[in-house]
């Protein structure tokens, strides 16, 4: 008994890798994609016949019989073919069977013909559409050997020579079908699994990328923005670091002279981002009219982030008015990053700011107003923290020195070439780590003729 045992064992493995580099093959999955029809049917049995042959070829004589996994095949036929496919693997099975011939021919070729079908209508009598579990394949191969033994006693004349070949190969038979039976259903629930998978990663990329235009189409990106516009220069660069991000960047005339521009960083990463990302410049844009500060923008639009906030999410925000006729600037600050004035003499600072608290925190936060004026040729550089947190392998963070020095690379009157600039230098930096936060840049210059001292003030 121990040597046929290892010896089916042998051949069930070597079935079970068979089994692995079948379900690989474009030819499987597309059987097993196909409705039921006449040339999938005539297919399958023709592919579980081979597979039921091969198990036939290893057969061991023993008593006048062969001790095979041939039944492998039906009952592996049945299961993912149906009634039809099992007979029909069975038949090729139990022929082969009966050309072996031997004292146990005649239950051994019943119980292979028996096995497909008995396989493919249990497989029909459950419910359809699911395919049967390991657990449940390798029961109802035990429950096949059960009848198969019981075959055996009723063909077999003399009740000692079934009893002493079922006592001799029986176990060994039952050990060695289930195991490839079971196994090769687990590779199949796999391959189904798998397809389901990518099937599902498939169409949320492609849900993502959906959502990544629509995003990418809520922020300005046609520059120049205003070309009938002499008085201000405006340039900016939006990169999620996934399909969609938190990062925003807007613009836009309240007036004929003012002109507002705001930078923001939400939270996290990702599509809750990106949705709180789409609600705070629709607020911002809602809250901004004439007349109206940039604190009473960021203080109205917080408010109403603050309103059923259940996953607490908030977004660092920058906001500032330009009165393009004159260059003065007032703004506040949400817990962002402070920008920069570069000056059209080369000079850079960053702007002093009240830092405030970013919205969606707490409602009801007085935000500060501060003003600025820019002379001819001033730019403001804004920025998300994932420019100045982009990591390298060797040098660690990008920091604010590498972002200065990224600045003044260019003349502070060409915008594009500023934003430009910054985003090589943090992608040469970084180059081999994968980006880890959503990277904006917005500069802004302003073009006036009037040639104002450029201060710094807390406004009244």
């Amino acid at each position: 008994m121990l040597t046929i045992t290892i010896s089916l064992f042998h051949t069930a493995c070597v079935m079970s890798v068979l089994a692995y580099f079948l379900t690989r093959t474009k030819f499987y999955s597309t059987m097993l994609e196909n409705k039921q029809n006449n040339k999938r049917t005539i297919l399958l049995i023709l592919l579980f016949g081979t597979f039921t042959l091969y198990g036939a070829f290893n057969a061991i004589p023993f008593n006048g019989g062969l001790v095979s996994l041939r039944p492998t095949g039906p009952i592996i036929g049945g299961f993912l073919g149906g009634p039809w496919v099992g007979l029909g693997v069975g038949l090729i099975g139990g022929a082969d069977r009966y050309i072996q011939g031997g004292t146990s021919m005649a239950s051994a070729v019943s119980a292979t013909v028996l096995a497909g079908l008995f396989a493919g209508l249990y497989t029909k009598w459950r419910k359809k559409g699911r395919l049967v579990g390991v657990a449940e394949a390798a029961y109802f191969t035990v429950i096949y050997e059960i009848f198969a033994a019981g075959l055996t006693f009723l063909a077999v004349p003399e009740f000692k020579m079934a009893l002493a070949i079922e006592q001799s190969i029986r176990l060994p038979l039952v050990v060695g079908n289930s195991l490839a039976v079971a196994s090769f259903i687990f590779i199949t629930t796999n391959l189904i699994a798998e397809k389901k998978n990518q099937e599902i990663k498939e169409r949320i990329e492609s849900e993502l990328n959906v959502a990544r235009s629509i995003q990418m189409s809520m922020i300005p990106k046609i520059f120049p923005a205003f070309p009938n516009i002499q008085e201000v220069d405006i340039h900016a660069f939006l990169l999620p670091a996934k399909e969609v991000g938190g990062d925003l960047y807007d613009f836009f005339f309240i007036d004929e002279e003012h002109f507002c521009f705001v930078i923001g960083d939400v939270s996290g990463k990702g599509v809750p981002a990106s949705l709180f990302m789409a609600v705070t410049k629709t607020l911002i844009q809602a809250k901004a009219g004439k007349g109206i500060s940039s604190e009473d923008i960021l203080f109205n639009t917080n408010n109403d982030l603050c309103r059923a906030n259940d996953e607490t999410m908030f977004v660092t925000v920058f906001c500032g008015i330009l009165n393009i006729h004159t260059g003065h600037v007032v703004y506040s600050n949400g817990g962002h990053n402070p920008p920069y004035v570069y000056k059209s003499d080369g000079s850079l600072q960053a702007i002093p700011c009240h830092p405030g608290i970013a919205l969606g925190i707490m409602d009801d936060f007085p935000y500060q107003q501060e003003e600025l004026t820019l002379n001819k040729g001033d730019a403001i550089v804004l920025y998300t923290d994932g420019v100045t947190e982009a990591v390298s392998f060797e040098s660690g963070m990008f920091t604010t020195d590498r972002l200065e020095q990224a600045i003044r690379k260019v003349p502070s009157d060409v915008p594009k070439a500023i934003v430009n600039h910054i985003v090589q230098d943090v992608e040469e930096f970084s180059t081999g780590v994968a980006q880890f936060d959503d990277i904006t840049v917005l500069v802004l210059t302003y073009k006036g003729v009037e040639e104002v001292t450029s201060t710094c003030s807390k406004a009244g």
